[in-house]
């Protein structure tokens, strides 16, 4: 009958499992499929412990599993990512103690494995439900570590398992009602520790003072972080976190000392719709840029390519730009786009002008969406003079539908008369759009990322009469609808601005903090012009920022270098044959075709059969290999000895073996102390047991002679040695 400490202990493991796992479902990356882990887990433990107990194999086994997921790890780098890699780990760790016989410092491992999940978790934006494994996580480790302790504690005081403490174990000579040390008083203590432990948690967390939240975490608004968007909210508050991660390398191949002279916009897509303090995207009837309608196309069957036809007299920029994660609106790149060109092939991936007719390039697959790329974009820069030159009659050159749509704006009376004296000395339009430029870039406008709460009605309004401070959005936002109050279409464009210099590869890094939002004006001779109203300062960050920033830049270099000197070097090893590897494997050996078929052979990442087989022969030997490195102290122990005490040193290990499978527990006994374990359980055949010890002292230290007949009746006798 099983000890009430050993129950608790079962139960308190099995929730703070669960509760690593409830942590990962609170991420919608992996789903309810994950908790289908800690339930097998759990149901597979005891029959782990059991295999091991019986069977030496299993060990064996277990250590050949080990070192092959351990080729694989940087496979699931590359495939997964390197936080899913992780988290892939730990659950094999915590797998690995939980189907094996437990010592006390195992059970540390499982606990550790668990936390780790949970931090895992809470470093992905989790959803609300994490609570709820937070509070069994830390409910279950105060109870888990009692029970572990008193468990190990008892099995000394009653030389059970002194060492060895399994889950399925029993204290049989202690009965479950008597000499417990779980009596009310202890359950009682443990459970207000445990109430006092989740107040305490609570109390810190509503108690400290959290910037994003307010004073004492009673503030109002939610906190956000840099980056791109879909479309843009203009009356959410909150707080913006400035994310320093690196996001994008970039090299400029063709221009003097690769270094790029101009503006860095790195245009990625545009919102030209605008309706009740919201900005998305929308399709417009023509691209209005100047010259005639250009052809636009793709080419496919080998490398990715999109282009156009060239306009006149613009200056032509290169550009080799690298990105860990391409953003789903499009690919970030110079303004515009003339042709964009990915060489390697890639798989269930295509390169596409958006119909969004802006020349804005999506990249649609449903693989990873880590890429390199090359981009060829036609600088336009005119002169101020042309602009202010420039006669135009909207109406007439735009759609009428086009015209709507770019000119909307919903200010009040009041705002509209302050953008019309703000303009009253313009005598043209480029001249007005300077003017109210000038305006939000002057000093009665601050820069903040302390996100104002604007009504969701007349936002810019509200930010323009009484804020007057905020980030690049509303800045945006608010030069983009003062335009449009001027009858000039306008609209925002989403992408990065700037960029890290670096003298050592003569590139620029990109990071999420420089996440921008800007302005382009419509002048129908030169398209599209840009203007940026934001007076923000990209300030260098300092202290642990600066850390974070640089890190972030090599890792950032690390991958790119993996990525175009491993994955896409095509006259060496191609990693993607590596990756699919393990999908190809069980279906090629299962199909038993003997050479790749024409279709399997087109692929990159197809591998025939040949492929395979040595593949799989190169990791069985090196799993081999290292199971032989493992046991190399043995065998060099063994060569020393004389033929006699080998063979007493095999008599002694098939004696170990026997009552190990007999159920008895060997671990760190000696000799004498399991001849004494087999008389304490009144052991059937133990003057035998007394003759292979006699025999196995008298050759291995003695050196006496074992001859093989005593040697093959030893082993005969060894049978008869039972536990009742």
């Amino acid at each position: 009958m099983r000890s009430r400490v050993e129950t608790a202990l079962r139960i308190s493991t099995g929730v703070m499992i669960f509760s690593g796992y409830l942590a990962l479902f609170s991420v919608r990356e992996y789903g309810v499929t994950i908790l289908a882990i800690p339930f097998l887990l759990l149901l597979l433990a005891p029959i782990g412990e059991s295999l091991e107990r019986r069977f030496p194999i299993y060990q064996v086994l277990s250590r050949a599993a080990t070192i092959a997921y351990g080729c694989f790890i940087p496979l699931t780098v590359l495939t997964w990512g390197l936080l899913n890699a992780v988290i892939s780990l730990v659950i094999f760790i915590q797998a690995y103690s939980l189907m094996h016989r437990k010592e006390e410092r195992n059970y540390y491992h499982i606990f550790l494995m668990s936390f780790f999940l949970l931090l895992g978790a809470c470093s992905q934006s989790p959803e609300p439900s994490i609570a709820v494994a937070l509070l069994l996580f830390l409910l279950s480790a105060i109870w888990a570590f009692m029970s572990l302790r008193l468990h190990v504690e008892t099995c000394a005081s009653q030389s059970i398992l002194p060492d060895i403490l399994p889950l399925h174990a029993a204290i049989s000579s202690v009965p479950s009602d008597a000499g417990s040390p779980f009596d009310a008083g202890l359950v009682a203590s443990v459970s207000l520790v445990s109430l006092l432990a989740v107040l305490l948690t609570l109390g810190v967390f509503l108690g400290t003072p959290r910037i994003e939240a307010g004073f004492l975490g009673r503030g109002e608004g939610e906190i956000a972080r840099t980056g791109l968007n879909r479309s843009v909210d203009l009356s959410r508050a909150g707080l913006l976190m400035e994310d320093q991660r690196a996001v994008m390398h970039a090299e400029f191949p063709e221009e003097p000392e690769r270094r790029y002279g101009g503006p860095l916009y790195w245009r990625v897509t545009t919102m030209p719709q605008y309706y009740r303090s919201q900005w998305n995207r929308r399709s417009l009837r023509e691209t209005y840029e100047p010259g005639p309608s250009y052809l636009i196309g793709a080419r496919s069957g080998g490398p990715l390519d999109v282009f156009r036809k060239r306009m006149p007299d613009r200056r032509v920029v290169h550009q080799t730009i690298y990105m860990d994660e391409v953003p789903e609106e499009g690919l970030p790149c110079l303004d515009l786009p003339q042709r964009v060109l990915v060489s390697e092939k890639l798989r269930n991936a295509a390169l596409a002008w958006d119909d969004a007719q802006d020349f804005s390039i999506v990249l649609r697959t449903t693989a990873s969406r880590r890429l390199s790329y090359d981009v060829w974009s036609e600088v336009d820069t005119p002169s101020p003079d042309a602009l202010r030159a420039e006669v135009h009659n909207y109406q007439e050159r735009l759609s009428t539908s086009d015209y709507e749509v770019l000119t909307y704006q919903d200010l009040l009376r009041e705002t509209r008369e302050r953008v019309t004296q703000i303009t009253r000395d313009a005598k043209n339009d480029y001249d007005r759009v300077l003017a109210i430029q000038s305006w939000l870039s002057g000093p009665d406008f601050v820069y903040s990322t302390a996100i104002p709460a604007l009504p969701p009605d007349h936002a810019i309004d509200s930010f323009l009469t009484t804020y007057r401070r905020g980030h690049c959005e509303l800045f945006a936002s608010a030069m983009a609808l003062m335009i449009r109050s001027q009858g000039i279409p306008a609209r925002v464009v989403s992408g990065f601005r700037g960029g890290d210099w670096s003298g050592i590869d003569q590139s620029y890094t990109v990071r999420a903090s420089m996440a921008h939002l800007w302005v382009e004006v419509l002048f129908p001779t030169h398209g599209w012009v840009v203007f940026d109203p934001s007076p923000r300062l990209d300030e260098a960050p300092t202290g642990l920022r600066r850390m974070t920033s640089i890190l972030s830049s090599y890792l950032l270099r690390a991958k790119m270098f993996w990525y175009q000197r491993v994955i896409r070097y095509d006259s060496g090893l191609q990693f993607s044959r590596l990756r699919n590897l393990s999908l190809n494997l069980i279906r090629s050996i299962w199909s038993g075709d003997a050479e790749p078929s024409a279709a399997s052979s087109a692929g990159p990442g197809t591998v025939s059969r040949r492929t395979l087989f040595v593949v799989t022969v190169l990791l069985c030997a090196a799993a081999v290999a290292a199971l032989l490195w493992m046991r190399r102290r043995k065998s060099a122990l063994r060569r020393l000895l004389t033929e006699d005490q080998a063979r007493a040193v095999q008599l002694y290990q098939r004696f170990r073996r026997r009552l190990r499978r007999s159920g008895l527990d060997i671990r760190g006994k000696s000799p004498r102390e399991l001849l004494n374990e087999l008389a304490a359980r009144g052991a059937l055949g133990i003057e035998r047991a007394e003759a292979v010890l006699k025999a196995y002292h008298d050759a291995r230290f003695g050196k006496r002679p074992l001859a093989r007949a005593l040697y093959a009746s030893l082993k005969r006798e060894l049978r008869l040695i039972r536990l009742p």
